[in-house]
């Protein structure tokens, strides 16, 4: 868990390569699927600034699959991912709306 404080801590300091360095380790060093899908989504994020759009799907689409549903963000970055592709058929927003819409506050 610490390293993936640490990975969202450097993420915000703009280092990149850092944050996929602490993410990967807290990914391949744990069995627990919280803990890892934390991991995928740091490096999603981080392929994802840095407009490697086909490592940041990989990690977002791993992630939304080794998460608890009230994990969600790595579910916005997969939507996100979808439309950069221009793939709208996949992403249903009212679908996820539907799913998620007792942790969300309106």
């Amino acid at each position: 868990m610490d390293l993936n404080h640490l990975a969202n801590h450097f993420f915000f300091k703009n280092d990149y390569t850092c944050v996929r360095q602490l993410a990967m380790h807290a990914l391949n060093n744990t069995e627990n699927g919280a803990v890892r899908a934390e991991g995928c989504y740091h490096l999603a994020r981080a392929y994802h600034v840095e407009r490697d759009y086909e490592e940041a799907f990989r990690y977002y689409y791993q992630a939304t699959h080794l998460a608890a549903e009230k994990f969600v963000l790595p579910l916005f970055g997969l939507g996100q991912m979808y439309l950069q592709r221009e793939d709208t058929t996949i992403v249903r927003v009212n679908d996820l709306f539907h799913i998620y819409s007792n942790f969300l506050v309106i």
